[in-house]
């Protein structure tokens, strides 16, 4: 089973892929997270993408899910396409871009769940990501755009963190 979750910046992947890979250890499978790789981006990310930015993010996270493959479930914090909503509000472009970008946008459909984060919290500063609620609102809407057509389970950050789990009624 491969999962992504995907959505805006500070939204809770992170922790919802935690509890996911909880979940799936608890019932015996064998689970790897991939972590996100903008993190450890040598390009500058949020405000000041590049589109050196989104092809490294793009190709760093694909090595990683096909580095992940022999588990029984390969969980994604983040998908192969997230760096494209962010170079897509930048009106990054060049012809290499726009292909990855329509190769990232057909990957979606490999994935077996596709859970998109819409923000509903403040965004937690961790020094990193951008804590701009109007630009994070942007990319939001960029993702919900691209995302017509595709097959999602929707969640708000606040389900992600009540404490009587909201979550499991829409991500199991």
């Amino acid at each position: 089973m491969k999962i992504a979750i995907i959505g805006t910046h500070g939204t809770g992947k992170t922790t919802l892929s935690y509890h996911l890979a909880s979940y799936y250890k608890s019932i015996g499978r064998s689970v790897k997270i991939i972590q996100e790789v903008a993190r450890s981006c040598p390009f500058p990310i949020n405000e000041k993408m590049t589109n050196e930015a989104a092809k490294w993010i793009f190709l760093e996270h694909s090595k990683k899910e096909l580095e992940a493959i022999k588990n029984q479930v390969v969980i994604g914090d983040r998908s192969v396409y997230d760096s494209f909503a962010y170079a897509e509000y930048f009106e990054i472009q060049d012809n290499l871009i726009n292909r990855y970008r329509k190769l990232a946008i057909n990957q979606l459909q490999l994935y077996d769940k596709l859970i998109f984060v819409r923000p509903d919290l403040p965004i937690n500063d961790d020094g990193i990501r951008s804590i701009d609620q109007e630009f994070q609102i942007s990319i939001d809407q960029v993702f919900e755009n691209n995302l017509r057509g595709q097959d999602y389970i929707e969640i708000k950050s606040s389900e992600i963190f009540d404490e009587d789990e909201i979550w499991k009624h829409y991500c199991l």
